[in-house]
């Protein structure tokens, strides 16, 4: 999964140098452990929401609301000068490794 994201980091950063003279900004949201539904279909839910939640320094999971505040952040004109970068949106758990 590694590999997948960082080609397509790279594509969104191409792809934002030949889109951004004609307007159109290229950006990548990427979002850590979100608290959906999801979760109760994984084998040990409690105990790995827990864990995650654990090395997570905000102590808590991402919500599908932050998620959808950082799509409507990067697609208003706040985010005009943003072009070409990934807007990580994980708690702090990235900075932890």
């Amino acid at each position: 999964m590694g590999a997948s994201k960082g080609a397509l980091e790279s594509l969104a950063r191409h792809l934002a140098v030949e889109l951004a003279p004609e307007g159109v900004r290229v950006n990548i949201l990427t979002a850590g452990a979100v608290l959906t539904d999801a979760w109760k279909a994984m084998p040990d839910s409690e105990a790995r929401i827990a864990e995650t939640i654990r090395r997570t320094p905000t102590g808590r999971l991402v919500t599908v609301e932050e998620v959808a505040y950082g799509v409507q952040f990067l697609c208003s004109d706040a985010a005009a000068g943003i072009v070409g970068h990934t807007l990580i949106l994980d708690g702090g758990a990235g900075i932890l490794g």
